[in-house]
């Protein structure tokens, strides 16, 4: 019991820390900010699972090869992420190019944007849920837990707008993706 209530506080710690910090920024550095953590974390579960290169240069995960994209791609086929994930991802990898590569900066208000932020609040719902039954501090971030764990992500985006609903989502996928970077099993060489 005592290592789930450890788990739980590093989870919350890394979430609130997220959170925060995405709140101090612009709209699309909120966006781009969180794609880059996640990317981050993305590579550190990928670094953690394959045998380290021959060479000195990484040529899988180097700068030269991989990419956002790339790095869901191999934590998917690797078995190091679920389908759901593989898909939540891909629309924040879509939104932060949305954010990227937009001349003007319409923020949340644009409908192509709140598509993505509805997909990837949906997708996080049943997380969402399980982790606000255990999470004091969403009251205290002024989060309110709806009653039906399917209408979660609708009543998000009614309470919270894109915007925090956005954070939410990825602050949580985050703190989940950093406390699997600890848990994953590297694949063992083949004997010679």
């Amino acid at each position: 019991m005592a290592f789930e209530q450890k788990q739980l506080q590093k989870f919350t710690r890394i979430f609130v820390d997220t959170y925060r910090s995405l709140e101090k920024e612009s709209d699309r550095g909120c966006v781009i900010v969180a794609a880059a953590l996640t990317e981050d974390l993305l590579e550190q579960c990928l670094k953690s699972f394959f045998l380290p290169p021959i060479g000195k240069q990484d040529t899988i995960l180097g700068v030269q090869t991989s990419n956002f994209s790339t790095k869901i791609e191999l934590a998917y086929r690797s078995g190091l992420i679920r389908k759901k994930i593989y898909k939540l991802l891909t629309f924040q990898r879509k939104l932060r190019n949305e954010f990227a590569h937009s001349f003007h900066d319409e923020g949340f208000s644009k409908d192509s944007v709140k598509s993505y932020v509805e997909n990837i609040s949906s997708l996080s719902a049943d997380m969402l849920y399980a982790v606000f039954e255990e999470l004091e501090e969403a009251e205290k971030l002024g989060i309110v837990i709806p009653e039906n764990k399917e209408k979660i992500a609708k009543s998000l985006l009614g309470s919270l707008g894109y915007r925090k609903t956005f954070q939410l989502a990825v602050s949580l996928n985050i703190g989940g993706l950093f406390l699997i970077v600890g848990e994953i099993e590297p694949v063992l060489p083949l004997t010679e």
